[in-house]
């Protein structure tokens, strides 16, 4: 899968999520939610997808779970930013678009090595 087609892929599961749980964390769902998601996932993945290519491979592990256990913080400021809630709760939205967007990268990765 080349970046192209990841941060698709990214931007589709992420979306998915948030609309999923949003509505269970008290945060609004609608065209603001998805506006945020889509920010958050510009502003991240090339990052995120420059470091795992670029960081040696005894070090990929604990550098990427780094990286993405970092990744809520960021993307759930741009979320609240986005006028969606309380930071907590954009927090754990932005946890949970990036646990499965990247349980699901290491599921493709498994499957097609």
């Amino acid at each position: 899968m080349n970046q192209l087609q990841a941060f698709a892929l990214t931007l589709v599961l992420e979306t998915v999520t948030a609309f999923a749980v949003a509505g269970l964390v008290g945060l609004p769902r609608g065209r603001r939610l998805a506006v945020a998601v889509i920010l958050a996932s510009c502003l991240t993945h090339p990052i995120v997808w420059f470091v795992g290519e670029h960081v040696p491979a005894e070090r990929w592990w604990p550098v990427m779970l780094g990286v993405e256990g970092s990744l809520p913080v960021v993307e759930g400021a741009v979320l609240w930013l986005g006028g969606l809630g309380r930071y907590g709760r954009c927090v754990v939205v932005a946890g949970l678009m990036n646990g499965v967007s990247f349980g699901t990268g290491l599921v493709w990765w498994w499957w097609q090595g």
